[in-house]
């Protein structure tokens, strides 16, 4: 989880800045998870001024242990949905959600909510994949694909979208947002940090979640030996490399006349 979180992250910081994060701002973080990106954004901005909401309670109660562990204790963390937070209005001057949109069933009530939490002039951020940019592999590795395609079929059954990058700039527009933008964040196996596993690049199909998509009834067990059996061709390959992108679109919420 850690390596997946941070596999992107010093490639996504300058796009960040460029969407205009910078210290002493107040954030609100949608969608915090274990708090591995909160203590990413205070280590980057120790003057951040965070509130991170969490829908599910063993996620808060995991993150308020992980940042006091990191001694960040002005971090509040909040159970609410993304979609109903009940902040007060005009709170935050910066808005992130990473690597949530996908699982969220009404990304555009996401928006909504986040835009009546800005400031007028504040920024909204969301980071995601798209399915169809997942990465590239050299030698390629065919027998992932039909692990893809059972990953896109079971988001979609949980009403979440593994192509929601392609969608951001227009939610943001629809949401009302201007200056919307878009840039592509890429990694490869080049800027993996020493000691971390090339499983890394697997995420979100890891061998752990092909064995539960199995379990579901999403993938066969013959498709995921034959994914397995191609990870394991490609790791003895002379020198395997990996293309992962993931997108990172902003937008600003209009300031008052």
């Amino acid at each position: 989880m850690r390596g997946y979180t941070r596999m992107y992250w010093e490639k996504e910081v300058p796009v960040l800045k460029t969407f205009g994060l910078r210290d002493g701002l107040s954030v609100v973080e949608l969608g915090s998870g274990p708090g591995i990106v909160t203590d990413l954004l205070l280590r980057l901005l120790p003057e951040l001024t965070i509130t991170s909401i969490e829908l599910r309670e063993e996620a808060v109660v995991q993150a308020r242990a992980y940042l006091r562990d990191r001694g960040h204790v002005g971090v509040r963390v909040v159970r609410a949905d993304v979609l109903e937070t009940s902040l007060p209005d005009n709170a935050f001057d910066f808005a992130y959600a990473r690597l949530v949109f996908r699982y969220l069933p009404d990304p555009l009530g996401a928006i909504r909510e986040a835009v009546r939490l800005l400031k007028p002039g504040g920024t909204l951020v969301i980071s995601d994949i798209d399915l169809d940019l997942w990465g590239l592999f050299e030698p390629p590795i065919p027998e992932l694909k039909p692990a893809l395609d059972a990953y896109g079929r079971m988001l979609a059954a949980r009403r979440g979208d593994a192509r929601i990058g392609r969608r951001l700039v227009r939610l943001l527009e629809a949401a009302g947002l201007t200056r919307t933008g878009i840039e592509a964040v890429a990694t490869t196996s080049a800027d993996l940090a020493e000691g971390r596993s090339m499983g890394t690049f697997l995420a979100p199909i890891g061998l752990g979640r092909l064995e539960r998509m199995v379990q579901g009834g999403w993938l066969t067990a013959r498709e995921r030996d034959h994914a397995r059996n191609g990870w394991k061709r490609f790791l003895a390959s002379p020198s395997p490399f990996v293309l992962k992108v993931m997108l990172v679109a902003g937008a600003t919420r209009a300031r008052a006349d």
